[in-house]
């Protein structure tokens, strides 16, 4: 990377937010990161604002996803997710980015890069991309090398075009946060997450166990994905809780529902398995779990005054 004609990757410091991070939530410690450079405090106790479910097709169960809608209205922020037709696409995107003085977080697939699943197993990883040019990408992996490394233009189209990456999904912040708002603001964030996913996010859960009871969802099912949103939420409702106390009892319960979600995802992938039929009854189990402590979360969070402070 001698040449002079190359840009320069960006001066950033290093990520906030490394180390290894519970399996599924590499999005959000990206995420955060990213925030973390344009100046939002505690990004990761920051961010889980979303509770519920979202499933497409086959064996995933996600998370509701829509933490990312929450962060760009209570942070005033344009946090973009991107997908693109072709890594090569993205490529160019990630390029002109780069110019334009804005790192991105990328979805690729781990069995490229040095990580647990090196040569392995293809699975989905997001690491931080903080330069571009002609001959590669200059990439930080916040959970696995935090350290800046470089890929040629070939290696990066391999690990970006992989199935598992998800059409190149690729986040950027360009504006934004706008202040911070107080706690009893995130805090209604939060019911209003809630009260609108009351009809969606019970009938996504029924249609995935159905579908899996049915046979016509014939991996095994993962549900790693709302164990990590469930593991954000939980960061949020801590740091909520230590200006509101009346929160704690929920976010204990959402670290429990946490603890249990990854124990559903671990008890999977276990060498030998996990008997099907017990394991969709503790995922059934555990979706029960979810709607009581919901209906409660919803109750305590109307509770709370409605005089809401300015940013802070």
């Amino acid at each position: 990377m001698a040449d002079d004609n190359l840009l320069a990757p960006l001066s950033l410091p290093a990520p906030r937010y490394t180390g290894e991070a519970p399996f599924g939530s590499c999005y959000q410690q990206s995420v955060a990161n990213l925030l973390a450079w344009r100046g939002l405090a505690d990004a990761a106790d920051s961010i889980g604002i979303g509770w519920g479910f979202s499933w497409e097709s086959g064996e995933f169960l996600e998370g509701s996803g829509r933490w990312l809608s929450a962060i760009r209205t209570v942070y005033a922020t344009d946090l973009e997710d991107l997908r693109f037709g072709t890594a090569d696409d993205a490529l160019e995107f990630e390029r002109e980015s780069i110019a334009t003085g804005h790192p991105l977080a990328a979805a690729v697939d781990s069995y490229f890069i040095p990580s647990p699943f090196q040569k392995h197993h293809h699975i989905t990883h997001c690491v931080l991309v903080t330069g571009a040019d002609a001959a590669g990408v200059q990439v930080v992996d916040p959970m696995n090398n935090p350290t800046p490394t470089w890929y040629g233009t070939e290696d990066w189209i391999e690990m970006r075009s992989a199935p598992c990456a998800q059409r190149a999904r690729t986040f950027r912040v360009r504006s934004g946060p706008d202040g911070r708002p107080g706690p009893l603001r995130l805090a209604h964030a939060l019911a209003d997450d809630l009260r609108g996913g009351q009809d969606s996010d019970p009938a996504t859960l029924a249609a995935y166990l159905t579908a899996c009871e049915e046979g016509a969802v014939a991996g095994t099912p993962d549900v790693s994905g709302v164990a990590a949103e469930r593991l954000y939420l939980a960061r949020f409702l801590k740091a909520l809780a230590a200006h509101l106390p009346a929160l704690h009892p929920v976010a204990e319960a959402v670290s429990a529902l946490e603890r249990r979600w990854y124990l559903a995802h671990t008890l999977a992938i276990e060498p030998g398995g996990f008997p099907r039929e017990r394991h969709l009854r503790l995922i059934r189990d555990l979706g029960e779990r979810e709607l009581e402590q919901r209906q409660r979360a919803i109750a305590l969070l109307e509770a709370l005054p409605h005089d809401i402070e300015e940013n802070v």
